[in-house]
């Protein structure tokens, strides 16, 4: 059994996909999308997060808005 970790901070899972975790984004009924990462693969990265560790300011910015592009389609997908 894996432990998922489920988070809607879009800057954390902007981090760990600057780490090298692709999240997998989950639609809620409520309208709001959730990033869905393996616990196991990520825990050390997300202390790394926690400690607020200087991170690549242009390959932040890039992840964040590749992941709001995906955010925004998979809404789109949810409102057919």
């Amino acid at each position: 059994m894996t432990d998922e970790y489920l988070t809607n901070n879009i800057y954390e899972a902007s981090f760990l996909q600057l780490q090298g975790h692709t999240p997998l984004l989950k639609f809620q009924k409520s309208g709001l999308v959730i990033f869905s990462f393996e616990y196991n693969e990520i825990r050390e990265d997300l202390r790394l997060f926690n400690s607020e560790p200087n991170v690549p300011l242009l390959p932040f910015i890039q992840n964040l808005k590749q992941l709001r592009t995906r955010m925004l389609t998979l809404k789109r997908g949810a409102g057919r």
